[in-house]
């Protein structure tokens, strides 16, 4: 292109042709600069400030997470039994993310907030599709969705009425494995098959049989209970979570809040039908029903929600995931201290494996190739630095072909003169 332009300058005047040349140096000079590094502290800032934002948000994952588990095991009382009744109460909360996104959305992010809220919501129902939020959507799209948040919250709350927060959480992490594996069964995506994926894979199976053979032998029948519940919480909400990529993709944090509105709004008004048969047939008993430990479970858990998707979208998402691993020691320490819990040998080194086997799944792929392979650079970034150094390698080129051309121009001006 360079070429071909300068042959056709080539007839008009040398000025011209001059500053053609200038302009395309000038040009090279720009390029190299828009691709300079950043330099070492301003890098080293922003990952020290992205650093502290994810700790406090992990932290903050960590404890609603563990403080609404504790909340939602304190309601269980002889005069209250109605583990339905309160995942529906908790879950008619999450009608307040969206209009909670929307006010931090508008108070944090100035440019959004220069676009006004009626943008910001056209931008986000577009989850729902082409038409957007409409009832139907809303139903065709939120309502499978709804059925699995039902299943997979309901059994949670329900073990949490047969045994400790600690045994609960503790198998419910299980769920990153289940992720992993139904993720490579169900989603296009390639997902690595990596041997630090498959040792967590090993612990977390390993831990869950510990914990099971531990828990069994303490609760003798109720085993069904204390095991089998809280798994099948796990396994309910990796599904919902793979079933969650393949139908909706990489949401933003501002569709997955609307969508989260949407589900509370739908669970209040659908699902009460339910809740007053489990009522009436003596499923559930609501004698006296405990409203302070209702209300701070459910609006910890929408912290809980909020804090998870907000903190994935704006800091290192590993801070966030090992939230969720400090919760099963802080709901030990709460359950020995306040509860009197008492945990055995093989308990405690399930729970260890099962935390172990949870921290390699979530490690970030390049941590996990180093721990599997020794490598210090991921492949990618090979090709991307090659990638770069073969660019600049082509601008010095076209820089000094254009340089020899400013060199002919002047030695052709000289001999005009």
């Amino acid at each position: 292109m360079a070429d071909n332009n300068y042959d056709s300058l080539q007839d008009g005047s040398s000025h011209s042709t001059d500053r053609y040349v200038e302009a395309e140096i000038d040009k090279i000079d720009m390029e190299k600069d828009s691709e300079s590094p950043i330099g070492p502290d301003e890098e080293q800032t922003g990952s020290v400030r992205s650093g502290l934002v994810g700790a406090f948000f992990g932290l903050g994952v960590c404890l609603s997470f563990v403080a609404a588990t504790q909340f939602t095991q304190s309601t269980y009382s002889p005069s209250f039994n109605g583990p339905f009744f309160n995942m529906w109460f908790s879950t008619s909360w999450m009608m307040a993310c969206y209009p909670l996104y929307v006010v931090i959305t508008v108070l944090v992010f100035p440019e959004r907030r220069k676009r006004g809220i009626r943008n910001i919501y056209d931008e986000d129902q577009r989850v729902y599709g082409e038409r957007g939020l409409t009832l139907l959507t809303a139903i065709k799209v939120t309502g499978p969705f709804l059925v699995l948040w039902m299943l997979t919250n309901y059994v949670f709350v329900r073990a949490l009425g047969i045994t400790s927060a600690t045994v609960v959480t503790t198998l419910f992490v299980t769920n990153t494995v289940v992720v992993y594996v139904l993720s490579w069964i169900l989603l296009t995506e390639v997902v690595a098959q990596i041997p630090s994926k498959v040792l967590s894979v090993i612990l977390s199976m390993t831990g869950t049989v510990l914990v099971s053979y531990s828990e069994g032998f303490e609760a003798g029948n109720r085993i069904v209970g204390a095991i089998i519940l809280p798994l099948l919480a796990a396994t309910g909400s990796a599904i919902y979570k793979v079933v969650f990529k393949r139908v909706i993709g990489d949401a933003s944090l501002g569709q997955v809040s609307l969508f989260l509105s949407v589900l509370g709004f739908l669970d209040l008004v659908s699902l009460w039908p339910v809740l007053l048969a489990l009522y009436y047939t003596g499923e559930e008993s609501w004698d006296v029903i405990p409203w302070g430990f209702l209300c701070g479970s459910s609006a910890l858990i929408v912290v809980f929600n909020f804090l998870v998707n907000f903190g994935i979208a704006i800091t290192f998402p590993l801070l966030i995931s090992l939230g969720h691993v400090l919760g099963i020691p802080a709901n030990a320490v709460v359950d020995v201290t306040f509860r009197g819990t008492t945990f055995s040998t093989l308990k405690l080194i399930g729970g260890a494996l099962i935390v172990v086997g949870f921290t390699f799944m979530v490690l970030p792929a390049s941590y996990q190739e180093k721990m599997a392979f020794g490598c210090f650079r991921r492949k990618a970034e090979h090709q991307n630095l090659d990638s770069k150094e073969e660019r600049e390698e082509g601008l010095e080129e076209r820089e000094e072909e254009l340089e020899l051309k400013q060199s002919e121009i002047d030695g052709n001006a000289d001999v005009s003169v």
